[in-house]
């Protein structure tokens, strides 16, 4: 797993959201929201 966000990390296809976000409700939001902007991997760090 970490080698594979890794090769999206270095190829620029993974958007990453460093703040805490409410894995129940706002993640899913957040997902949503940045998948109309881009097909880019979404990655929570908190």
């Amino acid at each position: 797993m970490r080698n594979y966000i890794n090769k999206l990390k270095a190829d620029g296809e993974l958007k990453t959201v460093a703040v805490a976000v409410d894995p129940q409700f706002e993640l899913a939001a957040v997902t949503k929201q940045a998948q109309r902007h881009s097909d880019d991997a979404v990655f929570s760090t908190r």
